[in-house]
């Protein structure tokens, strides 16, 4: 990408995953000025020791010369509030449209869709765009499949270009990591009370402290599945929550204390693989399977629905270290330079 100036769209909600994929793709195009148009000035608050991310609002005569969204679930659709996003997404895409800038759509995975309607609706946002970067194969055959004549490449997941300087050496302290997560219009008890069990089998047979990372601050609220979960254990005074309130340093630091990683976010299994952490990924989205399926991961895997704490606690023994290779990692940074 040679352009200068480019606006950045993506999914603004202080998430770590679509977080870092911004700064790291702002960090691989230093060259260029990534603005960002976004009326809550909290949500840029990751972005602010990036020296070449603005705010759009105080640039607003600059002439931009490319539109880059840069999102990780950015074509799925599961309710209404989906269906709301997506058609404010189309409605910006066609006023970049009406002033003849070009536009692309970098780092995505696709589905699911709660209905046929919703998936139509998606294919008519992504055909918005004129290029498209993936990061797993199933929704490079999907997308090949629905838009024509158009670039599309698959890459590895952004978040694995992160550069080494970011990552910390682990501590050794011992930790167990787990990535709390909070489902939407569902009920969450049931799995919180088997993510405390967990923690508290860690503690007893450890002594060692469990981390629970909250990836999400804003809407998705991952802190009220957190502090739920340290509530419902005994021992919550070995219980942290570890919560995505900086520019990532804090989430990848604290990861750095972990000996396990027990992951529910996407981005913490693969951030911990990154950091050659041993991982156990319990998975509430296909989109996981979908990325790990593309890195031969062969080690365990549990579902967000019917998973027990003493399958869980059984498989922690043998867990093993997946490590990223230089090659999958090198294969990332495609997301920038096509």
């Amino acid at each position: 990408m040679n352009t200068k100036n480019i606006l950045v769209d993506g999914y603004f909600d202080r998430n770590f995953g679509d977080d870092m994929m911004i700064r790291i793709i702002a960090h691989q195009l230093s060259d260029c000025r990534l603005y960002i148009k976004e009326a809550k000035k909290e949500l840029l608050l990751p972005f602010i020791n990036s020296k070449n991310i603005f705010d759009w609002f105080e640039n607003q005569n600059i002439k931009i010369d490319l539109v880059l969204r840069i999102v990780g679930s950015g074509f799925i659709i599961t309710g209404r509030s989906g269906m709301v996003y997506c058609i404010l997404n189309i409605l910006k895409s066609k006023i970049f449209k009406q002033k003849k800038l070009p536009s692309a759509v970098i780092g995505f995975n696709v589905g699911p869709f709660v209905n046929s309607f919703a998936k139509r609706l998606s294919i008519f946002d992504m055909n918005q765009y004129n290029l498209f970067t993936v990061r797993d194969s199933f929704s490079y055959n999907f997308v090949k499949g629905h838009i024509k004549n158009k670039p599309l490449f698959c890459f590895p997941d952004i978040l694995f270009s992160i550069p080494d300087g970011w990552l910390p050496a682990n501590t050794g302290e011992g930790c167990l990591g787990i990535s709390a997560y909070r489902m939407q219009h569902r009920n969450n008890l049931y799995y919180y009370e088997k993510i405390a069990q967990i923690a508290q089998d860690y503690i007893k047979k450890n002594n060692k402290k469990v981390l629970l990372f909250s990836f999400n601050i804003e809407n998705e609220n991952d802190l009220a599945a957190a502090y739920t979960i340290k509530g419902l254990c005994n021992n919550g005074e070995m219980v942290e929550v570890i919560a995505h309130n900086d520019d990532g340093s804090h989430i990848i630091n604290n990861m750095a204390r972990c000996s396990q990683i027990i992951g529910i976010r996407l981005h913490s299994c693969l951030l911990a693989m990154k950091m050659g952490i041993p991982l156990i990924p319990i998975f509430y989205s296909k989109k996981t399977d979908y990325v790990l399926n593309d890195l031969n991961y062969k080690g365990v895997r549990f579902y967000i629905d019917n998973f027990s704490a003493d399958e869980i606690i059984s498989a922690q023994p043998n867990i093993i270290t997946y490590k990223i290779s230089s090659e999958v990692s090198e294969n990332a940074k495609g997301h920038s330079s096509v």
